[in-house]
């Protein structure tokens, strides 16, 4: 009796295209087994397009990878195919695009200095902390929630730690003290949006990526409560749901409850960070 061919659907092709994305990342041969074991499609599924990965990428790990998932799987049926028959089942995949045009969108990360001047303009006055008017920020002051701050929106947080930071740099710092501390800080929120996106963070623009920091830098992308869950906006950006993300990060406390007030800098700042994702929306469509 004749053998009946495999049938592919959309599902498995849309599972080699991620395991071509995660090859091309730094995951490594465990992680990307635990991101098969958590996809929909079945045991014979997952091993023909990993085997069909490990063909167009014989340098990455799929060819172990896909071993592995025939002997976990344990079936009869699943064993390892002739080259006549891989040959064979390959004839499936006519749809699927060439390796170089398969390759992940990356986009360039802004420099440390743009997500500074994106962000400094809602935390001072102006976007030169040398400027006379910014002066007060020089010394340790509670912003609008009470707490105690200092420089370009530099949090110290209780009077312990205030006391403990003069103690070390005095009761003033300079300007350039305060620009330092103040890019300091940029860059590890830029390190923990980073790897809170993941492979996704090199599919947003530059302007995104500024966006995204700057609601981590004013404390809006964890969940404090609960640190490892993702808020719903954050949910919805890694699904590439730009327009509901950014309706959802609107969805906020004390958005609502100071939308109502005239001119209102934390307003202004959330209508342009939610501006930029509606944005996404249409580069994407565009890209």
């Amino acid at each position: 009796m004749e053998e009946p061919k495999l049938q592919f659907d959309e599902g498995v092709k849309e599972l080699l295209l991620t395991l071509l994305t995660l090859g091309a990342t730094t995951y490594n041969t465990s992680d990307i087994e635990k991101q098969i074991d958590s996809r929909p499609e079945t045991p014979q599924e997952k091993i023909v397009a990993t085997q069909k990965a490990a063909d167009m990428h014989p340098e990455l790990p799929f060819d172990k990878i896909a071993d592995n998932l025939i002997k976990k799987y344990n079936s009869p049926v699943l064993v390892k195919p002739s080259k006549q028959k891989k040959e064979e089942m390959m004839k499936h995949f006519k749809v699927i695009k060439p390796m170089e045009k398969l390759k992940p969108k990356v986009t360039p990360d802004p420099k440390v200095s743009e997500y500074a001047d994106y962000i400094r303009p809602y935390e001072i006055h102006g976007n030169n902390m040398a400027d006379p008017s910014n002066k007060k920020y020089l010394k340790p002051y509670k912003d609008d929630k009470g707490h105690w701050t200092i420089g370009v929106g530099y949090l110290l947080g209780s009077n312990s730690r205030k006391n403990a930071f003069v103690k070390k740099h005095g009761s003033a710092i300079t300007p350039q003290k305060a620009e330092e501390m103040f890019q300091t800080k940029i860059q590890g929120h830029v390190d923990r949006v980073k790897a809170r996106f993941g492979p996704k963070w090199n599919e947003f623009s530059p302007e995104l990526k500024k966006t995204l920091v700057d609601i981590d830098f004013r404390g809006d992308m964890v969940n404090k409560k609960k640190p490892s869950e993702d808020f719903e906006f954050v949910k919805l950006l890694k699904n590439g749901e730009y327009q509901k993300a950014a309706n959802a990060y609107l969805d906020h406390n004390e958005y609502i409850k100071r939308k109502n007030k005239k001119d209102d800098a934390v307003v202004r700042r959330m209508d342009r960070n939610s501006t930029v994702m509606s944005q996404e929306a249409k580069n994407d469509k565009q890209g």
